[in-house]
């Protein structure tokens, strides 16, 4: 054989084997199955009463014991008992600490005011900037609850602003 017909046999093989692969995929669908006529269920079982024994006795509401007649008697003498005093809780805020709370929360925003004032914004780095940020915010915050008479509200907002400005100081220097 020469070559020349070599390759048409290869050719004609590839042709039809091409032929043969789309016709295989073209015969390939999907089917849905006959639809199948409905399952019937089986009933369901009669409903059994089963009997339950009934105890008459038990039924029966319980007699009245009887009892006897009472002497009077002489009275019995409770010792007096004074009502329990009320306590006040610990945590209610009398005058003085209220005084004392908020000059400790206006001595902790001067001081964090002051150590703030130290410090160049513009010079610190991203993380320290948005604590300096915060520490701003919980000056107003602070000064916002002693506007509103929060004095214990306003002395914590106050220690976290002095905190964060003093951790501001250490970074910035």
């Amino acid at each position: 054989m020469t070559v020349r017909m070599t390759r048409r046999f290869v050719h004609l093989g590839l042709v039809f084997s091409l032929l043969a692969g789309v016709g295989a995929c073209a015969k390939a669908q999907a089917r849905t199955p006959a639809s199948s006529p409905p399952v019937d269920a089986p009933d369901a079982p009669p409903e059994t009463a089963v009997p339950v024994p009934v105890d008459p006795v038990k039924l029966a509401p319980p007699e009245p014991a009887t009892t006897p007649p009472v002497e009077p008697a002489t009275p019995v003498v409770k010792p007096a008992v004074s009502p329990p005093k009320p306590t006040t809780p610990p945590a209610v805020l009398r005058p003085a600490n209220v005084v004392v709370l908020e000059k400790q929360a206006r001595d902790l925003m001067a001081l964090a005011e002051r150590d703030l004032d130290k410090v160049d914004e513009d010079e610190l780095s991203r993380a320290a900037r948005d604590q300096f940020q915060a520490a701003k915010r919980f000056l107003r915050l602070a000064g916002e609850a002693l506007e509103i008479k929060n004095y214990v509200y306003a002395r914590q907002l106050a220690d976290n602003a002095a905190t964060l400005a003093a951790q501001l100081i250490k970074f910035a220097v």
